[in-house]
């Protein structure tokens, strides 16, 4: 995965990633994907934290379709998946996606980083 365009750890349970641009074409979009995928399906992974406090705008939209299938996988596979939003029109986006694909019981995005962790039963990053 390309370093400029996500930061990843592994952790105790917890898959993180922190996206750092929106500017990602549909093959990079699609390879991160992939790593995401093969993160969240090893049975040691609980939950995934998704943390785009870095972005600046949305992404384009067939980077977003990609997204929306991404979070379907990643609900099958995780306990709780969480992401912490930079603004209240990222947090909108992504809660109307978990909405329309049915996650919402598992999959929600904040802007308070404490409310985020608290919604895994966690009180600080373990790493």
């Amino acid at each position: 995965m390309n370093a400029t365009k996500a930061v990843t750890k592994v952790h105790s349970g917890v898959f993180y990633w922190r996206a750092t641009t929106t500017m990602i074409t549909i093959e990079e979009a699609k390879e991160i994907a992939e790593r995401v995928k093969k993160e969240v399906s090893s049975p040691s992974i609980k939950y995934f934290i998704v943390d785009n406090r870095e972005l600046n705008g949305p992404y384009k939209p067939d980077v977003q379709q990609v997204w929306s299938d991404l979070m379907d996988v990643v609900a099958q596979n995780v306990e709780k998946n969480v992401v912490i939003c930079k603004d209240i029109i990222q947090q909108m986006q992504i809660n109307r996606i978990s909405k329309n694909t049915g996650t919402t019981d598992k999959v929600k995005a904040f802007m308070d980083e404490k409310e985020a962790l608290a919604f895994i039963n966690l009180t600080s990053f373990p790493f």
